[in-house]
């Protein structure tokens, strides 16, 4: 990402959440529906989504984290651990991801795949919250930076 400005990088990493919840919307419907063909196919196409949104998630996370470190930096006095947080939660993230997405696409059990879609677009949604509340805003991530000093 080349944002110079917060608010860029604010608008942009927001358009790849609002992507990211598309994704997950067409997963919701595909995983809380019946399958409108046989079940075999079903599952390999809930599995093939689930697949493109583990891509889309790796991308986003590698842009997020190059574009927020140095801006979070000189948010504020608690930028660091700003970033520290961002990090913890990004590995949990992947690491929850992978634990949830590989043996999905093997699955053959289609009952059980859409349920474990469904859990995995919830526990996805919540991390896109958590980071909007935490530093994904537009009271982190302004163009006037503001500085802990010291005194009063």
């Amino acid at each position: 990402m080349s944002a110079t400005f917060p608010s860029d990088v604010h608008m942009r990493l927001s358009e790849e959440h609002a992507r990211i919840r598309v994704a997950l919307a067409q997963i919701e419907a595909r995983a809380g529906s019946p399958p409108d063909g046989p079940a075999a196919q079903a599952a390999i196409d809930l599995a093939s989504q689930l697949s493109r949104l583990a891509l889309l998630l790796a991308a986003h996370n590698a842009n997020e984290e190059a574009a927020l470190r140095p801006l979070l930096i000189q948010t504020d006095a608690w930028g660091a651990d700003r970033i520290e947080e961002m990090i913890k939660d990004h590995v949990a993230e992947h690491a929850a991801l992978r634990a949830m997405i590989e043996p999905l696409k093997n699955l053959t059990d289609l009952d059980r795949l859409r349920r474990s879609s469904l859990e995995l677009v919830t526990e996805i949604r919540g991390h896109l919250e958590a980071e909007e509340r935490g530093f994904l805003n537009r009271k982190v991530l302004r163009d006037d930076v503001v500085t802990g000093g010291e005194g009063g």
